[in-house]
């Protein structure tokens, strides 16, 4: 299974956009994870919950696992015929909105329910393994506020953009938090 997740390439050349960067990808995380829970069946949707609100924060990038459901986590290649979410990330006013759009699915996409959820855990897992050591606390949060919010039901069609929202606001408040205790 591969990940590919572009933002502005120009973000990170400057050391003091680190945290801007690592913001956007938890909103990118986010608003994908709260969108497909919100869409997911509940037993389905229940489940992907608990494995963001409990998933372990790894304590250095050899923690990452590399695999997620069986699937080895690879390189993106140019492959026609693949199958998965393409989708875009927009901010309307302060709310960030995710459009996902199944690829290569069969009639009517009835296998995307299962395979959404373990290419959630595959971004999470394709973004932490892409974060510098020590700043994986604001993704952690960022799917722990989602895995929490989605157990409780907190999800709906309209109300997913809501909880992505405050998921990137307990991710912000995690990586100020970290970074007083450094200081």
């Amino acid at each position: 299974m591969s990940v590919s997740v572009e933002t502005d390439p120009n973000l990170d050349q400057e050391p003091h956009r680190v945290t801007e960067v690592l913001l956007l990808e938890a909103a990118i995380f986010a608003s994908l994870a709260a969108g497909v829970i919100a869409n997911l069946p509940k037993p389905l949707a229940r489940e992907l919950s608990t494995r963001l609100a409990q998933f372990a924060r790894p304590m250095s990038l050899e923690d990452v696992p590399g695999s997620v459901d069986g699937f080895d986590l690879v390189l993106p290649r140019p492959e026609r015929d693949r199958k998965g979410l393409e989708g875009t990330l927009t901010m309307k006013g302060s709310i960030s909105v995710a459009k996902l759009k199944p690829r290569g699915f069969r009639l009517f996409g009835r296998e995307v329910q299962g395979y959404s959820q373990t290419a959630t855990m595959a971004v999470l897992l394709y973004l932490l393994a892409g974060t510098p050591h020590g700043r994986h606390v604001m993704l952690v949060e960022a799917a722990h506020t989602v895995g929490t919010l989605g157990e409780i039901g907190a999800f709906g069609l309209t109300t997913h953009a809501n909880g992505a929202q405050a998921a990137l606001d307990a991710a912000a408040e995690a990586a100020d938090a970290e970074s007083s205790r450094d200081q």
